[in-house]
């Protein structure tokens, strides 16, 4: 009798091991194709931006960032490229809903686009885990780093010259060349810490050039 007992035990232990691993192997795939899907999607949103921008005139910009309409404010409006760490990555206009650090690289509103003199692009991204932690790896950047930025049909090419830390207040102390153009890049190191990356302007160059 106790021999039956301890079958049955461990044929139950055995179907819920099973369950167990096929739940698990179920889920991961489902995962995978989920990250797959939007990895494609992304990559179709980029390339298409990248199209557009080839033919975008500069004194078109205005109107095309005003845009309220749904599908524009869904469009990307520029491009940041980070090589060092596989960064590739839309950003939506500054009036757009998906213009949040919780669903996007978020440019915040007190950007300057790199278009203007001397202006100041700011990034903010989240580290850590999960779907929308696209600044995860920033802190590998180093200086001489380089970081692009494609905007309003041109392509420019950012060198990391500055990157320190500061106690997370709810603003940054921006630290920079305010004699260049710059991108500064924006992530939380921990719970009261932020990191703060300067690159500085070392080319712009038109998208259709040649």
């Amino acid at each position: 009798m106790q021999k039956i007992k301890t079958k049955r035990k461990n044929k139950i232990l055995l179907v819920l091991g099973i369950s167990i691993i096929v739940t698990y192997v179920v889920i991961c795939t489902l995962l995978a194709l989920d990250n797959s899907s939007i990895k494609t999607e992304e990559k179709k949103k980029i390339n298409h931006f990248l199209e557009i921008q080839e033919e975008v005139q500069n004194d078109n910009f205005k109107k095309i960032n005003k845009s309220t309409t749904k599908q524009d404010q869904e469009t990307y409006m520029a491009v940041i490229e980070i090589p060092k760490i596989s960064l590739k990555k839309g950003l939506y206009r500054l009036e757009s809903k998906l213009n949040n650090v919780d669903k996007n690289i978020q440019i915040l509103k007190e950007s300057e686009y790199p278009n203007i003199d001397n202006s100041n692009f700011i990034l903010a991204g989240h580290s850590g885990t999960g779907r929308n932690a696209y600044f995860n790896n920033i802190h590998k950047l180093k200086n001489n780093d380089i970081v692009y930025v494609f905007f309003n049909g041109k392509k420019y090419t950012y060198e990391v010259k500055c990157i320190y830390d500061i106690k997370k207040t709810g603003t940054a102390k921006i630290i920079r060349d305010k004699g260049v153009k710059t991108v500064t890049l924006i992530t939380c190191k921990g719970d009261n810490q932020q990191k703060i990356i300067i690159a500085n302007l070392l080319k712009e160059e038109l998208l259709n050039d040649g």
